[in-house]
């Protein structure tokens, strides 16, 4: 635990090139205001529900369950 703590770096870590490519940076999205609460949230997570933009906890599903007969 010393060692760890209180070592000479060359002593603990290993430093070296990585052996991998970097991720792409992340994208930043804009900021939309919701119509019904008035939260921001992330431009990509917005939906459309009555001509209003509304964040995902606002939003109301409307998934059609089709019945096979």
């Amino acid at each position: 635990i010393e060692l760890i703590l209180n070592g000479p770096l060359d002593k603990v870590f290993d430093v070296k090139e990585p052996q991998f490519e970097l991720p792409e940076k992340a994208r930043m999205f804009d900021s939309r205001k919701c119509e019904c609460c008035g939260e921001m949230c992330r431009e990509d997570l917005v939906r459309f529900q009555d001509g209003k933009v509304v964040c995902l906890d606002c939003f109301k599903d409307y998934s059609v369950r089709w019945k096979v007969f």
